[in-house]
C-alpha cells in the first residue's frame, strides 16, 4: 500500500480478484434497500447520475 493510499484509506482488492462490472455495482448498491432503513438509494437518471442516495 502506498502512502498516499494510506493517507486516504484507499484498500486495493487481493491478487487475482476479478472487479464487478458497473452494472453489477449498480445492482447490487440499489439491493441494500430495505424497508427498515433510513436511507433510499435510487436511479439518479433523472438527476444526470448514476444514483442518489437520501
Amino acid at each position: 500500500m502506498g502512502l498516499f493510499n494510506k493517507l486516504t484509506g484507499t484498500q486495493l482488492p487481493a491478487d487475482g480478484v476479478t472487479p464487478a462490472s458497473p452494472r453489477e455495482v449498480h445492482t447490487a448498491l440499489l439491493g441494500l434497500n430495505r424497508p427498515d432503513l433510513p436511507y433510499v438509494i435510487r436511479d439518479g437518471a433523472p438527476e444526470d447520475a448514476d444514483l442518489v442516495a437520501e
